[in-house]
Parts: C-alpha cells; sequence; structure tokens
C-alpha cells in the first residue's frame, strides 16, 4: 500500500510528527547554579526586628546620667523623673529639711562695762550723840553707803531656753569701797570686812526664776538670779532680785541681794558712843554690759 501511495504515506506522517510536537511537555529550565535556600529550624522562631523607639529607649536605660524617654501620646506617664537617692544614712522623709537656725536665739555673751557700773553695800547705821563732836555727823539713823567700780563679769543669754542666763558671774574688788569716810572705810578693812585680806567677792549664778516667757528686745524684765556668794572665803546661797533691758545689744539693770554680816563671819561695826550698825545689809549692783 505505501508504496502504491508513497505520497499518502508522507501526509500521515507528517499530520503525526505534529500532534506529538503539541503534546510534549516543555523542558524545565534549570538556574545554572543555584543555591538551595535554607529554610530555618523547625522550633526557631525570628527575630522581630527593633524599632528605632525601643531602641532609644535601651540607650536611654543604660546610659546613667540620661533622662528616660518622652513618653508618646498612646503612653501613659507614671512618674516623670526617676525618685533621687537618699544616703544610707539619712531616713527618708516627706518634709523638707529643717530651717536653718535662727542666729538671734544662740547664745550671746555680755560683758560688763566696769566704767559703766558699780557695785554698792548699804546699811542702817545710828550715830549716837558723841558722832556730831567726834566724827562731825549729826546723830540719828541714816543709810550708809560704800561703793565700788573695781569689778568684772559677764553673761550668756539664750533667749531660746526657759532659763535664758546659762551662765553667770562677776567679781568686785571690796577692798576699794569708799563710803566718803575715810575713818569707816580703813576699819572696815582692817577690822570687820577684812578687805585687805578677802579683797575680792565672788558671785556665780546657778538658776534663774520667774523670766518672762516670750520675752521682747526693748523691753523690761524682772527675775530672780539664784547662785553661790563668796566673801572672807565663806561661801553662802544668795538671791538677787535683777531688774534689766536688752536693747540693741547691751544689756542695762539693777540687780539686788539682802545679806547677813554674820553670815560671812564677822560682827557688824560699833563704836562706843559714836555710832552701832544693823547686822542685815543689801548688795546692790548696777550694771551695763555690752555684748
Amino acid at each position: 500500500m505505501f508504496r502504491k501511495f508513497p505520497f499518502l504515506t508522507l501526509l500521515i506522517l507528517a499530520v503525526f510528527g505534529l500532534i506529538a510536537c503539541n503534546t510534549a511537555p516543555e523542558p524545565t529550565a534549570v538556574p545554572p547554579t543555584a543555591a538551595p535556600a535554607i529554610e530555618p529550624a523547625p522550633e526557631q522562631r525570628p527575630t522581630p526586628t527593633t524599632s528605632s523607639a525601643a531602641q532609644e529607649s535601651e540607650t536611654a536605660e543604660t546610659t546613667a546620667e540620661s533622662y528616660p524617654a518622652p513618653a508618646t501620646e498612646s503612653q501613659t506617664v507614671v512618674e516623670s523623673y526617676p525618685a533621687p537617692e537618699l544616703a544610707a544614712d539619712v531616713p527618708a522623709t516627706d518634709s523638707y529639711p529643717a530651717p536653718a537656725a535662727d542666729t538671734a536665739s544662740a547664745p550671746r555673751t555680755f560683758t560688763i562695762d566696769a566704767e559703766q557700773s558699780s557695785a554698792s553695800y548699804i546699811v542702817a547705821e545710828t550715830f549716837l550723840e558723841n558722832a556730831a563732836s567726834q566724827l562731825n555727823i549729826p546723830s540719828g539713823l541714816v543709810d550708809t553707803i560704800g561703793t565700788t567700780q573695781v569689778m568684772e563679769g559677764e553673761f550668756v543669754l539664750d533667749l531660746s531656753q526657759e532659763n535664758p542666763i546659762t551662765s553667770s558671774s562677776f567679781q568686785v574688788d571690796i577692798s576699794t569701797l569708799s563710803s566718803g569716810q575715810n575713818m569707816r572705810d580703813n576699819r572696815i578693812k582692817r577690822d570687820w570686812l577684812e578687805s585687805g585680806t578677802y579683797p575680792l567677792a565672788t558671785f556665780v549664778a546657778t538658776a534663774v526664776e520667774n523670766f518672762p516667757a516670750n520675752y521682747v528686745e526693748g523691753t523690761e524684765a524682772t527675775f530672780l538670779l539664784l547662785g553661790d556668794l563668796t566673801i572672807r572665803d565663806i561661801t553662802i546661797p544668795a538671791t538677787f532680785e535683777v531688774t534689766a533691758t536688752l536693747a540693741d545689744g547691751t544689756i542695762t539693770g539693777t540687780a539686788v541681794a539682802p545679806l547677813t554680816m554674820t553670815d560671812f563671819g564677822f560682827e557688824p561695826p560699833a563704836m562706843l558712843g559714836l555710832f552701832t550698825v544693823a547686822d542685815d545689809f543689801r548688795v546692790e549692783i548696777t550694771f551695763t554690759a555690752t555684748e
């Protein structure tokens, strides 16, 4: 058959060839040398990318002296700044530090100005009939006064205390007392008071009573100053009633104490036919003390 119809045979072969070309699969292109993709491990998760804001926050946290990153609109600010650290020996407190102490309430020292101060004794003396002719003094009862300015002392004042006079002392050279009568003064110095042998009378304060509360400078205050008084090497308790004023750094005032001569070991002066002296007397200090 093929030999009889050669043309028909060629036509049939051409048709089958076309069919075979249309149904054959296309060849797969192979990359030249592509490396196989590396898949992540089954249980490992990829690390999320850190945002720039988070990186800035981490940087701020690791910087010791930097402030925290400012809050965004979506954040709630709990503390604007970290709380300050206190020293280990300072307890935490909600109060502010106490203000510095007022220098006006600190202890203040005042020194007696001898040129503006004096110490005196005042004693009742009775002159008898012969006093007029022998002493040129009329008979009768008088107050005899002997005074000196040879003295020194100081006060330490602290108005913040209940007893503001924390320290006070003074001494007087009683050998320099003068009454205006040389004969009397010499006999007192030699025979009675013996101030030639014991020239100094000393007072040391130990307590204060009745000082006005909330004292205001420039006003007068009256109070009691208690202490030990030494005359002729004999020390006894004594109480001075003080009236004083503090103004412009100066204290001025008087201090008066009742005393008895026999308490200091000597009898009151007396001279037959001329005078007698009472046993009781008082000491009066008029003082000016400057700061």
